[in-house]
């Protein structure tokens, strides 16, 4: 029996670590090539990320830290002023484990994969910001269905084709088709209110559409706050602006140049209103 290792040996052990686990060779591929500034990956590469993961870690020592459960119910400014004390403290802001349990916490998606130039901290920091607006929309949705006017059919679309084929694959727990470069194929996550709660399914240009099902509020705020900020372009089944009252289509004198037809006027106008409303409150 030969004891050679293969490349399928090497990255299932890859996977065994927390850095790479639930993400596929062609997104374990491209992120050793950015950290290693290589043009293709060989088995030595593999093996050499492997031995890496393997030296002493002081993770224990942090996980011990009094501090760590501190900031794990703390602001982001609170942190990142700690982060930037000591190199203990800048330890304990770049370990994995600690951001992992925060975003569980204030219950946000944590990628299997980060964005170029992308920390866990910024994103966490955007993230804080985004549950805001996400909060709001998902209350005017509700408004804006169950009126006795001028009722909506409760939709709401968020863009997603900058998601990584294996984030979309952890964050609803399943594994989507692929295009032939290993990407993911869907450009929206429609969330429609429904009288059972909220109903989720990803479409594409091709009007390919995948039932997603039903999901709790907690869900659908968690796959919203994460959705919105790939590229923050959020409407509904009219095309109408859905995402924040700083967008340019809400302006008051803006409407009508954004919105030509009636319909459109007056669902933008109203929600122009209650969006005001809510933040007065």
């Amino acid at each position: 029996m030969s004891g050679k290792v293969t490349k399928v040996d090497l990255l299932n052990q890859l996977q065994s670590y927390s850095q790479y686990q639930n993400m596929s060779k062609h997104y374990i591929d491209k992120a050793l090539k950015a950290k290693y500034n290589l043009k293709t990956i060989k088995n030595v590469d593999y093996a050499r990320e492997i031995e890496s993961l393997k030296q002493p870690m002081i993770v224990s020592q942090l996980q011990d830290d009094p501090v760590r459960e501190i900031l794990l119910h703390a602001d982001i400014d609170t942190i990142k002023r700690y982060c930037s004390t000591h190199k203990k403290a800048q330890l304990l802001c770049q370990d994995k484990g600690f951001w992992r349990e925060k975003y569980r916490i204030h219950n946000f998606y944590f990628p299997v994969i980060l964005d170029d130039e992308q920390t866990y901290m910024k994103l966490f920091d955007f993230m804080s910001d985004e549950i805001k607006n996400v909060k709001i929309i998902l209350k005017i949705n509700d408004i804006e269905k169950n009126r006795q006017y001028n009722k909506t059919k409760g939709i709401i679309v968020v863009r997603i084709e900058d998601m990584l084929a294996d984030n979309l694959d952890d964050l609803l727990s399943s594994h989507f088709q692929r295009d032939k470069d290993g990407d993911m194929m869907f450009n929206d996550m429609v969330f429609t209110l429904t009288d059972k709660g909220y109903h989720v399914k990803l479409t594409n240009i091709k009007n390919v559409s995948i039932d997603v099902g039903y999901k709790t509020i907690q869900d659908v705020e968690k796959l919203f706050t994460y959705a919105i900020m790939l590229t923050g372009i959020v409407d509904d089944d009219l095309n109408i602006i859905f995402n924040s009252m700083d967008d340019d289509a809400f302006d008051e004198d803006d409407i009508r140049e954004y919105y030509r037809e009636t319909k459109k006027i007056i669902r933008a106008s109203l929600r122009r209103g209650l969006w005001e409303g809510i933040l007065n409150k």
